[in-house]
């Protein structure tokens, strides 16, 4: 784990690589493409320091675009000035074992203070930023969530934020932002917002307020403008949703366990960490391969670079992840982590994408998004438009090339599979999903 205090710096650019442009696009923020002909790639970079009136975002596709979004979509809905896209998303087998896209993040998700998600995947790394975004965080993460009920000395764990049904012993919550509800029939409590999140223990965990709606057992309340928190039946956690009633109030807190931290969003694998590269020499799975590259990386000097490279053209043919742990090196990054690449690879600056998706159809919706936004004079960065635009979602066919896509969800799920990141920790469904990727190979 790293943490960075933003300092004065100059961008240089590492012996080796042709400038094509080098463009301030504000202050504190400087767009480089660049040229390296000894791997023939393309690459695009977004130099930002946070010092400056620039800041960074986290975004969240459109619920009305069922959960998937292009980036320049994003970057338009959130007034953008340059984004990337982000994580890795989800997906899920049908019973005719048909895999859908689940339209979320596969890892721990929080934007402005609130929580969205819960990791889906048991593997890869955290990048968080303080709300004064002068620190920065990279690594291992796993988020505590705890309702704070009336009158209690201890809290009542949360295991999952909008993931799957309770197990035993387990409270799990539900928002809006969720896309499935638990299938089985727990004791569920409904809860409605009263308040905004605040700080909590000298800025170490976010709280929120919120009152009992209702509370029954037998069937998931659907959660309307707030939280719904189910148990099973015959568990403590529904026995104190049961000893609650309408009216009475409560809190839920969470934390990364990093301090200030106020918006989170995953990736894999870490690429770079204290200046030394991660990923095994050895790797030779498709994942591992030359393919289009997205990442996330900070400097010794406080700036954070989201760098994204071409690939699978004879301009440029992409990078493997050592190749892609060496750039970030180079470009000065002591902090790497790799994020959706792939045909979702995609950087946007002043609404237009500068680089080359590989998709047939062009840009491919995702998930989520890393965002440079102009800083208001009140210091708020957010001014979300209402919709997201139009035809920004995905279609059956674009999942399906995430699927088999060898740098995206498909090549990374493999290359977990086979061990590359370490012990291989894969669920039925993403199993599933491994052998349709290799069935396609």
């Amino acid at each position: 784990m790293i943490v960075l205090t933003v300092t004065e710096s100059v961008s240089a650019t590492p012996a080796g690589l042709k400038v094509l442009v080098n463009r301030a696009l504000r202050p504190g923020l400087r767009y480089l493409k660049l040229r390296d002909p000894a791997t023939s790639n393309t690459i695009y970079v977004l130099r930002v320091n946070l010092a400056k009136p620039v800041k960074l975002g986290i975004g969240l596709a459109s619920r009305k675009k069922a959960g998937f979004e292009k980036t320049s979509a994003m970057a338009s809905r959130y007034h953008a000035v340059a984004a990337v896209n982000g994580d890795f998303d989800v997906w899920w087998s049908r019973p005719n074992r048909n895999f859908a896209r689940q339209g979320r993040p596969g890892h721990d998700f929080a934007q402005n203070g609130i929580f969205k998600f819960t990791n889906m995947f048991d593997y890869g790394d955290e990048f968080s930023i303080s709300r004064s975004e002068a620190r920065r965080f990279m690594g291992p993460a796993v988020p505590t969530i705890d309702a704070w009920l009336p009158d209690a000395t201890d809290p009542l764990p949360i295991s999952q934020w909008n993931g799957g049904s309770p197990g035993a012993g387990e409270v799990v919550a539900f928002t809006a932002d969720g896309k499935t509800y638990p299938k089985a029939t727990p004791c569920s409590m409904r809860l409605k917002t009263d308040g905004p999140p605040r700080w909590r223990r000298k800025r170490q965990a976010i709280s929120r307020p919120y009152l009992v709606t209702k509370v029954v057992c037998g069937r998931i309340l659907a959660p309307y403008r707030g939280v719904t928190l189910a148990a099973r039946r015959a568990s403590t956690g529904a026995a104190a949703m049961r000893s609650l009633h309408r009216g009475q109030k409560l809190r839920i807190s969470w934390t990364m366990g990093w301090p200030h931290v106020w918006s989170t969003l995953g990736g894999v694998p870490l690429l770079v960490s204290g200046g030394v590269s991660q990923i095994p020499t050895g790797c030779t799975t498709s994942f591992c391969n030359r393919n289009p590259r997205t990442g996330v990386g900070f400097t010794s000097d406080g700036y954070l670079i989201l760098v994204v490279v071409d690939g699978r053209t004879t301009i440029s043919r992409g990078m493997t992840l050592v190749q892609f742990a060496h750039l970030f090196m180079s470009l000065g990054a002591t902090d790497a982590l790799n994020l959706d690449g792939g045909g979702s690879s995609t950087m946007v600056v002043k609404g237009r994408v500068k680089n080359h998706p590989t998709d047939t159809t062009g840009e491919r919706a995702v998930t989520s998004s890393v965002l440079v936004l102009p800083q208001a004079a009140s210091g708020t960065a957010y001014r979300v438009s209402a919709a997201g635009s139009p035809g920004s979602a995905s279609s059956s066919s674009s999942a399906s090339r995430a699927l088999f896509d060898p740098g995206s969800t498909g090549g990374m799920l493999d290359a977990v599979a086979r061990g590359v990141f370490g012990p291989p920790r894969l669920s039925t469904m993403e199993s599933r999903v491994v052998a349709g990727f290799r069935g396609s190979r």
